[in-house]
C-alpha cells in the first residue's frame, strides 16, 4: 500500500461537494467520508448539513458502524483511538445488519411524513 498523505478540501468546498451529491444525486448510493480523525467529518454531517439533506424531496440516513465498540466510541464514554481498533472484538453482523434497517425504516417514516414516499414505492424484502 502507498502511504500519501491525505489531500486536503476545505470545508466549503466539500459542504458544496457533499450537498451537490444528496441533492443532484443520480442514483441512491451510500457515500463514505473517510479522513483523519479530528477534522470534523461527522460534525460536519450531523451538525451542519444533515438537516436541509432531510427536507425533501429526498430523505437522508446516517450509521455509525463503530457505535456498537463500546471500548472506544464517545457514546459509551470513550474516546476514538482509532490504531487500536484492529485489536477490538469486531461488531456483530446482526447487529450492524439491525442499526442499517432501523435508519432505513426511519427514512421511509421521514419520507412518509413529508410527503416524498407513497405507499406504492415501499417494498419490503426479508
Amino acid at each position: 500500500m502507498i502511504h500519501k498523505a491525505w489531500r486536503i478540501i476545505p470545508r466549503p468546498l466539500l459542504e458544496t461537494i457533499l450537498n451537490n451529491h444528496a441533492q443532484h444525486h443520480r442514483v441512491p448510493q451510500p457515500l463514505i467520508l473517510h479522513g483523519p480523525r479530528g477534522v470534523g467529518k461527522t460534525i460536519l454531517i450531523l451538525e451542519r448539513l444533515m438537516g436541509k439533506w432531510n427536507s425533501g424531496p429526498h430523505i437522508t440516513g446516517y450509521v455509525d458502524f463503530a457505535e456498537s465498540i463500546k471500548d472506544h466510541h464517545p457514546i459509551h464514554g470513550q474516546s476514538f483511538p482509532w490504531n487500536s481498533w484492529s485489536n477490538c472484538t469486531p461488531p456483530l453482523l446482526p447487529y450492524l445488519t439491525n442499526q442499517l434497517e432501523n435508519c432505513l425504516e426511519l427514512m421511509t417514516r421521514k419520507g412518509i411524513n413529508l410527503g416524498t414516499i407513497s405507499s406504492h414505492q415501499i417494498h419490503c424484502f426479508k
